[in-house]
């Protein structure tokens, strides 16, 4: 019985570090942008980074999409008709629901106003068009893994106060 007994604690090892690439592999990116080649040029290569990926074609309708879908990263273009980046990212930090996603902006704007705006905005990442493609999705990735980072962190914060309820 023994053998047996250390069997199912093999499977039961093997099947949490499956479940935990499948939690890596789940992260999902919504893209922002009103240009339909930029958004796939994005996806294909946050795609070939591991990522699953969302869409929305401006401002409104990635609002929406991040209310419902709550992915773990916003890429966003600057300019849109309709909603800009920055107004959709103050949207978002507005509604309890998403105001701790993490977003990097996507531009063909470097100036320096956009950049202190995105900053000021709690931005991981500016990235400006035109831009190599190997280099965003290592933005993306670099980006994920500090927004978990700070995740961690205030967990650790909460933990060592006592405090069972969330950050503001």
């Amino acid at each position: 019985m023994e053998p047996q007994v250390a069997a199912d604690d093999g499977a039961r090892r093997a099947r949490r570090r499956l479940g935990s690439a499948r939690r890596r592999a789940a992260t999902r990116v919504l893209i922002v942008d009103d240009d339909p080649a930029m958004r796939l040029l994005c996806a294909v290569n946050l795609e070939l980074e591991g990522l699953v990926v969302l869409e929305a074609s401006d401002g409104r309708h990635g609002l929406v999409r991040a209310r419902v879908e709550r992915p773990d990263l916003i890429l966003t273009d600057v300019t849109m008709p309709i909603l800009d980046g920055f107004e959709l990212v103050e949207a978002l930090r507005r509604d309890w629901r998403t105001r701790r996603i993490p977003f990097v902006f996507l531009s063909g704007e470097s100036t320096a106003a956009n950049r202190a705006r995105a900053e000021k905005l709690g931005a991981l990442g500016y990235v400006t068009k035109p831009f190599d493609p190997l280099r965003l999705g290592a933005v993306v990735v670099d980006a994920l893994a500090l927004a978990r980072d700070r995740r961690r962190a205030r967990r650790w914060t909460r933990r060592r106060r006592g405090s069972t309820r969330p950050a503001a």
